[in-house]
């Protein structure tokens, strides 16, 4: 059994963290012992990906790399709209209330915000004149802000949403703080 390669190395932020390259090489999948303390197998490869993502042995039950966080209590709780964490019956019924909001039609009725985003985003780099951090500057906000697009979340509270995303899905904090964002007070958090 090998360690989950966890570790990225420094330099690009979207290099993968240097054992996965020799474990891409391994036949089939390879088990690994993740740094949540638990023993997993690690499937890397395209071909095995795609023949193991349709079978319903498998399960989405756990956080989202949670097995990457150390310490993390794989067995609490799913939170109760999480379309991420659940599977069979309870996935396909979160999946049809949003169907209607990933619409060709509705994606393509929000192309020109989306535009408009990427635009602002561009200029404000071109504008800045000197060397940019493309992930801080571009890469996460886009998604997010398209997805308050979705959402419908009111231009002030988007800092807030963007702020608290990046918080849920990290890989690199303790999961309490991970989980704090999802769990503040509604008081603390408009109601939309």
């Amino acid at each position: 059994m090998t360690d989950f390669p966890a570790t990225r190395p420094t330099g690009c932020p979207f290099d993968p963290a240097s054992g996965f390259s020799k474990l891409r090489e391994a036949d089939g999948p390879t088990k690994v012992s993740t740094p949540a303390g638990v023993d997993a197998w690690l499937v890397s490869r395209y071909d095995d990906v795609r023949a193991l993502l349709p079978d319903s042995r498998l399960s989405s039950r756990s956080a989202p790399s949670a097995h990457v966080v150390p310490g993390a209590d794989l067995n609490r709780e799913v939170e109760s709209g999480s379309i991420l964490q659940t599977d069979g019956e309870r996935h396909a019924y979160l999946r049809r209330l949003l169907t209607s909001e990933f619409t060709v039609r509705r994606v393509q009725a929000l192309r020109p915000r989306i535009v408009e985003l990427v635009e602002e985003h561009i200029d404000a780099m071109l504008a800045s004149g000197g060397p940019v951090d493309l992930v801080q500057a571009f890469a996460l906000p886009i998604p997010s802000l398209v997805i308050c697009e979705l959402l419908g979340v009111p231009y002030a509270d988007r800092s807030e949403f963007q702020a608290r995303s990046a918080i849920l899905v990290s890989v690199d904090l303790p999961e309490d703080e991970i989980m704090q964002p999802a769990t503040r007070s509604t008081n603390t958090w408009p109601a939309w």
